[in-house]
Parts: C-alpha cells; structure tokens; sequence
C-alpha cells in the first residue's frame, strides 16, 4: 500500500493498494505501507482483507479450479475477481496462452465460465506457468473462495 503523506501521520489517508496499485507510478515522496501497519493504525479494517495468490503457488491453487470456475459462480459466486493473470500456460500443439481479467463482477465470471472450461481441457502446466489472483473483498459465503481456501490449506 502507498500513500501521500507523511510517515509519521496519524490521520487515515486516501491509500492506494489492492488491484490499483498494480498501474500506480510511485512519486518519490509517496510513503509505503504495510496492511498490517495501516490496520494498526486504524486505517483499514479486517473487512478490507484480501484474497490473493501468486507466482507457482498460485497457480497450483488455482489451475486445478480453472475448469469450475464458471459452476461455482451459477452456484452462488459473488466475489469480484479484481485481478486474474493466468501465464504461461503451454498448449498442447505448441504455443504459450494467458488470461487476464480485471475488475469482474460475478455475472461477467457466470459468462466467461464456458472460457476457462475449454482453456482448462486444452493447456497444460509448464515450468513458467504463474497464476496471479487478487480478491479485495472476498465473500465468505462464496463457492469460489471456500473452494480457494480448501486449496491452500491442502
């Protein structure tokens, strides 16, 4: 997270963090934050914690869900997919394809499920494969994160 301001202040200020801080050129008197810092002070609340997988772990998260994903939101998805970046992913005839989808409410991800089904039949894990998720508010009553978090706790 970053902000404008001083280190020291202690009044919240507007914090740039999540899926917006992915295209946000840091000035250089911009300071950095930790979430765990700026729920100290007061500035985020545990509501305002995230879901969010990356790199090789991510992907081994993720790519096994990669052909339900569209299910699980008919059944009840409701979380916004803030980023998704799948990388890498190597198809069967040659070739390299990726994924990406931002700021996607649940409806856009109930449509793009018959996408990730045909992806998911058709590329295969290589050893450059990355998935990228962020989920700023994540509903704990969805399909789709208590699927995620069944993942990584195995």
């Amino acid at each position: 997270m970053v902000f404008k301001g001083k280190v020291d202040q202690d009044e919240k200020p507007d914090l740039i963090g999540g899926s917006s801080a992915v295209f946000y050129n840091p000035e250089p008197d911009d300071v950095i934050i930790t979430p765990a810092k700026a729920a100290e002070k007061g500035w985020i609340t545990e509501k305002a914690r995230r879901f969010s997988l990356a790199g090789k772990e991510g992907a081994k998260t993720l790519l096994p869900l990669l052909r339900r994903i569209g299910s699980l939101y008919q059944k009840g998805g409701k979380s916004r997919i803030d980023s998704l970046d799948l990388t890498e992913m190597v198809l069967p005839k040659g070739g390299k394809l990726r994924i990406a989808v931002t700021d996607t409410p649940a409806e856009s991800l109930k449509d793009l499920g018959e996408l990730f089904e045909v992806a998911a039949g058709l590329v295969q894990t290589g050893e450059d494969t990355d998935a990228y998720l962020d989920i700023d508010e994540p509903e704990d009553d969805c399909p789709f994160i208590q699927e995620l978090r069944k993942q990584v706790k195995q």
